[in-house]
């Protein structure tokens, strides 16, 4: 007798694994009892059948030979393991005057043993869905079955064999000849013969793909799985062995790809990234991982610097500047970020010389204190921004000479506008540092 277990999880479910309410029950990703390390009191490991729990029809006599244990718990295991595997082994039947091979099996349902012959289609296994001791759930679609498997057969071309059905509510029969009509719309998916000789004798690792193409129903519910000592019905010889151990189902991660392009970061999952590449994160869930590539480009800013020099005001971007200096302004680039250019502006003050005034000089310059001025018949001397605003103005009345204060003059570039009695005037430049 089995007791069911369930391995329940919280995970979010795909669609195709989503189950009306009259058939949902939790979820289930594995077999159970897989390494064989659980055994019932009538010598049968825990979930799994075979002879001895047989439904056979042949008649006390012929029942009692045919259903002849063909098992034992064993403590050879595979490499790196502890504990037990599963053995089972074929004998020799006499029947009706006659020997035949009984060949070893376990299943995850029920064996049916209908006929004396051992090829009989009828002598199947099969998933009995109204009873927990021949059925094992399984809403999920692994991709594939692995197990390990030790097979001492009397001949080298002599091969066990697996074979895996997973299907919804119904009772399904392996092989699948022993079916009713209508059998395939309830199959989601298979192994239909997976067959593997001896190998020397050694364990070895058996891998197979679960194939669900070519198959109509995508409501898995239960597996049918079925281990036997040799792939044909009453093939093989009496004494054939087969140890079986660490049955595991496979899922796939789920992958996904995605692109961005960002200016200067990105931030993903709480991780900034400044640099262009593909980056990878994987997310664990039951029974499939999700890894996740993203493929970045990141573009950076673009910056720029120009220098212009104009006369008395220049127009940059539809905006005026009257003043030398640094500006600064942020376009958009062909790269979709900011383009961020500097504008080195020198303005040239116009129209305050007239005529120019020869021999006229002004010193220092620089000038710390005071500013001397020389020339013929100064009349008066302006002293202006950069920007051609008048700070201060002095008179002179003719004289040659002037001598001015720069105490209300600030550290800074200045233009001296000098003008002479007969109308002339001249701008000269002169810093003033303090």
């Amino acid at each position: 007798m089995k007791k069911l277990t369930f391995l329940c999880v919280a995970v979010m479910v795909t669609a195709a694994l989503i189950f009306s309410s009259e058939n949902s029950f939790s979820q289930v990703y594995q077999l159970e009892n897989p390494g064989f390390e659980e055994w019932d009191n009538n010598g049968e490991p825990t979930g799994w059948n075979s002879f001895p729990s047989a439904n056979c029809t042949l008649g006390s006599a012929l029942c009692g030979t045919a259903a002849q244990t063909r098992h034992e718990q064993s403590d050879d295991v595979r490499p790196g393991s502890t504990g037990s595997s599963c053995k089972i082994f074929s004998t020799s039947v006499s029947v009706v005057f006659t020997t035949i091979t009984a060949n070893g099996a376990l299943t995850s349902g029920q064996m049916q043993i209908t006929n004396a012959s051992a090829s009989n289609v009828n002598n199947c296994n099969k998933t009995i869905t109204s009873s927990e001791e021949f059925n094992h759930r399984l809403n999920a679609k692994p991709d594939s079955i692995v197990f390990w498997a030790k097979v001492v057969n009397a001949s080298d071309d002599s091969k066990a064999c697996c074979h895996l059905y997973i299907h919804d509510n119904y009772d399904l029969k392996d092989p699948l000849a022993a079916n009713e009509n209508g059998y395939q719309s309830h199959i989601v998916g298979g192994v239909t013969s997976y067959d593997f000789a001896n190998n020397g004798s050694m364990w070895q690792r058996h891998s197979t793909p679960i194939i669900y193409e070519g198959y109509s129903c995508n409501d898995p519910q239960f597996v049918l799985i079925t281990f036997s000592t040799n792939k044909d019905a009453g093939g093989g010889s009496g004494g054939d062995a087969l140890y079986i151990d660490d049955i595991e189902f496979i899922y796939n991660p789920i992958r996904y790809e995605f692109s961005e392009t960002r200016c200067g970061s990105f931030t993903w999952d709480g991780e900034t990234y400044t640099e262009s590449g593909n980056y990878v994160k994987t997310y664990e869930g039951t029974p499939r991982d999700s890894i996740v590539t993203l493929h970045l480009t990141i573009n950076n800013s673009v910056t720029n610097e120009i220098t212009e020099t104009a006369d008395n005001s220049f127009t940059w971007n539809n905006q005026q500047y009257t003043t030398s200096g640094d500006y600064t302004q942020t376009f958009t680039a062909t790269n979709g970020c900011d383009s961020i250019v500097t504008l080195h502006l020198t303005i040239n003050t116009t129209g305050i010389n007239e005529n120019e005034i020869a021999g006229t000089n002004v010193y220092p310059n620089p000038a710390k204190d005071r500013i001397n001025i020389e020339g013929a018949e100064i009349k008066s001397v302006s002293i202006c921004d950069i920007t051609g605003r008048e700070i201060a103005e002095y008179k002179n009345n003719g004289e040659n000479t002037m001598n001015i204060s720069t105490e209300m003059l600030e550290s800074g570039n200045y233009m001296v506008v000098i003008k002479t009695n007969d109308g002339k005037s001249t701008t000269q430049r002169i810093v003033i540092t303090k």
